[in-house]
């Protein structure tokens, strides 16, 4: 009798079919390799190459194997795209589900493990989180997961089919048998170059850097202490208490480098060693937060928007210097992003796009310069929660990268005797001050998102004509055809006097996003402006 693994040449399910490979079960594995390798497959596993949604496929399989049980993994699972296409979640998972069920009733296979997940749970009332707390899913795919769930305990009552679910957050690890491996020394040697390759000026005065780093108990430690001493930078104080790699976080409760609190280790060791620079980079090391001497005995944190402006204006000055500049450059940010990017990018004449909120869609234009055979017009990409790609090693932001490009723009305008902050000072003097600020607010349970689509319904339908005593001079509806971009649930008003709000829901949370901009002579008049947005804003969405 053999055991059906669906979805067994993904990662989760490929380890499940070699722990029943090893235990001398025999296993037959459906796959249609959407996002599986059938390399991963165990050798003695029988694999067939198909889609459970298609019932022939699986009466085959049934009639040649003689199937005693079915463990099934196969579904799709990133919680953002499920908000952006819901439909593709319900018709993959759900349909799957159904069809496979289905299948299993015909040809009185009675057994089945399903690889649920903790999104049924949605935002949990406590931590840890206990198997019989309430399910509350606040995304598509954790619906799509707990409706599964129900197929399965209602075909159980009528056709006795039993059924576990298995409702796991990440999964990690390899195999000790090497089929499945670690990724080793050489690669994090090959990744480390790809990135130092990616210099910009000549790095004069860098090994005079002092620096302040914090992993925030997360995989950035190795890559960016090889990167730090490639460069010359020795000077480097870690934050001893978030050095090594712990999922705890027991110093910062949310190991966000965009907010204070997480960075709060480091600055307190910055008043002890007085360093240029402190950096800090996110658990999984794709994104990287910066504080900088105040000029009053503290330090100030860089926003996102902030560094991506001085660095964007340091590669195009550099190259330029350098004349490394291609023709017809190309810089990516996002349209939350700030509008500051507009103007800096025109001084240098490079091309600015934007595109919508996630920096897959910045790694997307890359892969079409390249597709073009002109990938060597990218020159940088960013968005304002702190992501950053100077280079096309990867098609993500990452903070390796980031440390690189800060450390080289801190050492040139050191030369100048300027700090990162006299930088963006300098260059809000040049092209005003531009300020953004992010409000979110939330509607929990399924009636919060019966809420949100009548907000969004009711400002597509009846737009407000001005917003905080300032004239909506225009409206884009992104998710209208035009734009330019793919259709999203996103809507922006230009105000009068260069102000600008939109309004994002969430892609993970049961949450609206407004982003707000303002630009006047200085950063409290800008702020100011964005303080009296925010709160309409809150007034708006009172829907």
């Amino acid at each position: 009798m053999a055991i059906l693994v669906c979805g067994g040449a993904g990662y989760i399910g490929s380890h499940a079919v070699h722990a029943l490979a090893a235990a001398g079960q025999e296993v037959v594995v459906v796959d249609n390799l959407q996002t599986g390798h059938a390399a991963a497959v165990a050798g003695k596993a029988a694999f067939v190459q198909g889609d459970i949604r298609d019932a022939a496929c699986l009466d085959g399989i049934f009639r040649r194997f003689r199937i005693d049980g079915v463990m099934h993994f196969a579904a799709d699972s990133q919680v953002g795209e499920s908000m952006v296409d819901p439909l593709k979640y319900f018709n993959n998972n759900v349909g799957g589900m159904q069809s496979l069920l289905e299948a299993m009733v015909r040809h009185g296979v009675g057994r089945i493990v399903f690889s649920s997940s903790a999104a049924v749970y949605g935002e949990p009332d406590s931590v840890p989180i206990s198997e019989d707390a309430p399910t509350r899913p606040t995304n598509p795919y954790g619906h799509s997961k707990l409706m599964m769930e129900a197929m399965m305990r209602w075909v159980s009552v009528a056709h006795g089919i039993r059924y576990v679910s298995l409702r796991y957050f990440n999964v990690a690890g390899a195999l000790a048998d090497g089929s499945i491996v670690r990724i080793g020394d050489k690669c994090l040697d090959d990744f480390v170059q790809a990135v130092y390759d990616q210099r910009v000026g000549d790095g004069a005065g860098i090994d005079a850097l002092k620096l302040v780093y914090t992993p925030l108990n997360g995989t950035g430690l190795e890559c960016v202490k090889k990167l730090l001493a490639k460069l010359g930078v020795t000077h480097v104080t870690v934050v001893p208490e978030q050095e090594k790699p712990n999922g705890d976080f027991p110093t910062c409760p949310y190991p966000n480098p965009e907010i204070r609190e997480a960075m709060q280790k480091g600055l307190e060791l910055c008043d002890t060693v007085k360093p240029d620079i402190l950096l800090g980079t996110d658990p999984d090391c794709d994104r990287c937060g910066t504080a900088v001497p105040d000029g009053k005995g503290g330090y100030r944190l860089i926003t996102g928007n902030e560094m991506g402006i001085i660095l964007l204006d340091y590669i195009c000055r550099t190259r330029k210097a350098l004349g490394t500049m291609p023709e017809h450059p190309v810089a990516v940010t996002t349209i939350v992003s700030t509008d500051m990017a507009t103007p800096v990018a025109a001084k240098y004449g490079v091309e600015l796009r934007r595109t919508l909120t996630g920096f897959k869609f910045i790694g997307e234009q890359i892969g079409l310069l390249e597709a073009a055979g002109e990938a060597d017009r990218y020159i940088f990409g960013f968005e304002e929660s702190y992501g950053y790609l100077s280079g096309a090693h990867v098609r993500d932001k990452d903070a390796v990268n980031a440390t690189l490009l800060v450390c080289e723009a801190a050492a040139w305008y050191a030369k100048q005797g300027m700090t990162l902050l006299d930088a963006i000072n300098q260059l809000y003097a040049e092209f005003g001050c531009y300020r953004n600020a992010l409000h979110s607010f939330a509607f929990e349970g399924e009636s919060g998102m019966h809420t949100m689509d009548a907000i969004m319904k009711q400002l597509r339908q009846t737009p407000p004509t001005a917003i905080g005593g300032m004239a909506v001079e225009s409206m884009v509806d992104y998710n209208t055809a035009g734009t330019g971009l793919p259709k999203a649930n996103v809507l922006e008003f230009r105000l009068a006097g260069g102000a600008k709000l939109m309004v994002r829901p969430s892609g993970t949370e049961p949450k609206i996003k407004v982003y707000l901009s303002a630009v006047a002579p200085t950063e409290e008049a800008a702020d100011a402006i964005n303080d009296t947005l925010g709160k309409a804003a809150a007034a708006l969405l009172k829907a």
